[in-house]
């Protein structure tokens, strides 16, 4: 077969030679020529270190390949034409009416290069819509996921349904207050491994309950520190997440206390680690946490590895052991009080989170 584009005529191997000298831009651009031109993209097997989708009021991917980092705008229009559309919308009653939709995700696209030093838009695309970049991507970065979905201010204008059409399995998902969607159905409609609640997400849910029980690999919540915590015993007694931090938990010893004592008659059996972090110059006292539990005191210089759930490895100095009355031992830091910010972590010594 010929191809009217000349690259494209050469062997496979001669292909590949030439498009590894070119630039990002300039690849990119190649492989929309054709099927051919396209697997030349996948031989070169990049890999994508990082890729973040951040849906506001407007849309951009952010993507990082070896020391290179692409951001992908999405635009209705182009800038070349924003000017003279803008220009056609004079009626402010027409303008209001538009502005009360719920928008389509915008199918026009710029790219910016940065190269750790500055940024530069290299070009432009119309008429491609999120999904369709998606599952292009997919293919020539060969990833199978989305790593990091974030839903941030005024999202809602755009729908639910299409966004999650456009998307794959996602790993982590984080979601602001502000982002105007019924967070209770948002959550039910996008399921990741890794769950952030922003700012005061948490105290909007109506059923909390359902993001409780969810099997999170991690869940981390920040509460609103300007009011009462929303988080008690009860409730943290109900989560079936891996890892579990709680931002502004506003625990006293006692509740921290009572849910050791819970944990110890098996309560939380899949939590691996626990953080509970908030603003407060009264650091915990250690005889008030541990009240009525046999525990071990660990040397301060004593270091142990702890393996997350991304085997990932965590250095633990000293702490003090206590055991499930299955056998299972855990370790509780007191990390005490830091400029009026103090924190309590909770690792549980599973098999797999032992790093020999």
């Amino acid at each position: 077969m010929t191809y009217s584009f000349p690259l494209l005529n050469l062997p496979t191997a001669a292909i590949l030679h030439v498009v590894k000298s070119m630039d990002y831009g300039e690849f990119l651009n190649l492989s929309f020529l054709s099927k051919r031109a396209k697997k030349s993209i996948e031989l070169m097997n990049l890999k994508c270190d990082e890729l973040s989708i951040y849906i506001g009021d407007f849309v951009h991917m952010n993507m990082s390949i070896g020391t290179k980092r692409m951001e992908w705008k999405f635009y209705y229009f182009l800038k070349k034409n924003i000017d003279e559309d803008v220009e056609e919308v004079q009626d402010e009653e027409e303008v209001d009416e538009v502005e009360a939709d719920v928008f389509a995700l915008p199918d026009n696209v710029e790219l910016l290069i940065f190269d750790g030093v500055s940024s530069k838009a290299e070009w432009y695309m119309e008429r491609l819509t999120v999904k369709n970049w998606i599952q292009h991507f997919m293919t020539i970065f060969h990833f199978s996921e989305i790593p990091h979905l974030d839903f941030s201010r005024s999202s809602s204008i755009f729908s639910i349904e299409e966004i999650k059409d456009s998307m794959i399995s996602i790993n982590k998902l984080s979601v602001s207050s502000d982002t105007g969607f019924d967070i209770d159905y948002l959550l039910s409609n996008f399921h990741s491994k890794y769950l952030h609640l922003g700012l005061g997400v948490f105290e909007t849910l109506k059923k909390p309950e359902n993001i409780m029980i969810r099997n999170y690999d991690m869940l981390r919540i920040y509460l609103n520190r300007d009011h009462p915590s929303t988080i008690i015993l009860d409730d943290l007694l109900l989560f079936n997440s891996k890892t579990i931090k709680v931002c502004e938990a506003n625990w006293t010893a006692k509740s921290v206390n009572r849910f050791i004592k819970h944990w110890i008659k098996g309560s939380n059996p899949r939590m691996e680690l626990l953080k509970l972090l908030d603003f407060s110059d009264r650091a915990f006292i250690d005889t008030d946490i541990l009240k009525d539990v046999h525990f071990t005191e660990v040397p301060a210089d004593q270091i142990r590895w702890f393996k997350n759930q991304d085997e990932k490895l965590i250095p633990f100095e000293g702490g003090k052991d206590f055991y499930r009355q299955d056998g299972t031992k855990a370790t509780i830091y007191n990390f005490g009080s830091y400029e009026n910010f103090r924190c309590i972590a909770m690792c549980v010594w599973h098999p797999h989170c032992i790093h020999n």
